[in-house]
């Protein structure tokens, strides 16, 4: 059984708050908070509720704010993963559940090494993708100077064809101016 203590210490009112701010960070409610930290410091929940209420709560007015909207965060991102999870079979619903029961209690350090993971295989990912692309486009690049080789090819042999054509269109126009006067000396004679 717990004794009456009436001094409440300035490192007991802390521990109060940042439990009870933590609890409301991670969905859990400030009457479990009251008994981990009555367990800690040998009171009873109804102490530490009256402590919070009457002293401690309005010197962490913000504080509580913020723990809420870091709560509300916290349930609209496992809520639309829960949504990500219909598209999955039973098993790996399941899964995916029980991963989420294990990581509920995670830590901030949980949290920067698992961004710093994602972070990497992103990177990493990002990487490769970037390696194929730079191969794909040095194909095209080659490819692309073939193409640009074989035209001007063509246009090389397109403008000699029409130099030979025009030749040719000389030569027959020089045959057919000859045998026209070859065909009037005729009847003149």
């Amino acid at each position: 059984m717990k004794k009456r203590q009436d001094a409440w210490s300035n490192e007991e009112d802390e521990l109060l708050a940042k439990t009870i701010l933590a609890h409301i960070r991670e969905g859990g409610t400030q009457s479990a908070a009251y008994k981990v930290v009555g367990d800690k410091i040998d009171r009873t929940e109804s102490a530490c509720s009256y402590r919070w209420n009457s002293v401690i709560r309005k010197n962490y007015k913000e504080a509580i704010k913020e723990a809420k909207r870091k709560k509300n965060y916290i349930r609209t991102s496992e809520e639309e993963s829960v949504q990500d999870t219909s598209l999955l079979s039973t098993e790996q619903s399941n899964s995916v559940h029980q991963d989420k029961k294990v990581h509920s209690a995670l830590t901030l350090e949980d949290c920067i090494v698992f961004l710093q993971q994602t972070l990497y295989q992103q990177s990493s990912s990002a990487t490769d993708e970037n390696s194929m692309l730079k191969e794909k486009n040095s194909f095209l690049r080659d490819q692309n100077n073939e193409l640009v080789s074989k035209y001007n090819e063509l246009i090389k042999e397109k403008e000699k064809l029409e130099k030979e054509y025009k030749v040719l269109i000389h030569v027959l126009t020089e045959i057919n101016d000859q045998t026209k006067e070859n065909l009037y000396q005729e009847r003149i004679h």
